[in-house]
Formats: structure tokens, sequence, C-alpha cells
């Protein structure tokens, strides 16, 4: 929903277990449809689109 806040984690394998590390928040501006959303980011943006760019595993999760 509009005005959701999530925080944006980068996550590496280390000794076959998953490690994650906060990298960045983004907030809902709005919903377009069942699976799509437009965000706006609200901290990390450098790190977030660096780790994009680099192709590292991101995982989103709600704060909400």
């Amino acid at each position: 929903y509009n005005g959701m806040h999530f925080y944006v984690y980068s996550v590496k394998t280390i000794a076959g277990k998953e490690a994650k590390t906060e990298i960045g928040r983004i907030k809902i501006t709005e919903v377009q449809g069942d699976d799509v959303s437009l965000c706006k980011v609200t901290k990390g943006g450098a790190d977030i689109k660096t780790s994009i760019d680099a192709g590292a595993k991101l995982l989103i999760m709600s704060r909400d």
C-alpha cells in the first residue's frame, strides 16, 4: 500500500550461510498493480545502485 516502508539488504553466502547487511530503505509511493509499485529511496541510494549494478542479491523486507 502507499506509504509502506521497506528495508533493503545485501545478501551474501558466507561459510554456507546467508548473511544480510542493511544497505538502505525505500517507501512505496504508488501501487500500480498486484505485483508492481513505484518507490522512493529514503536511505542508501548510492549503496542500492552499486549493489544492483554489481548484480548482488538483494532482500527487501517490510518494516511496517
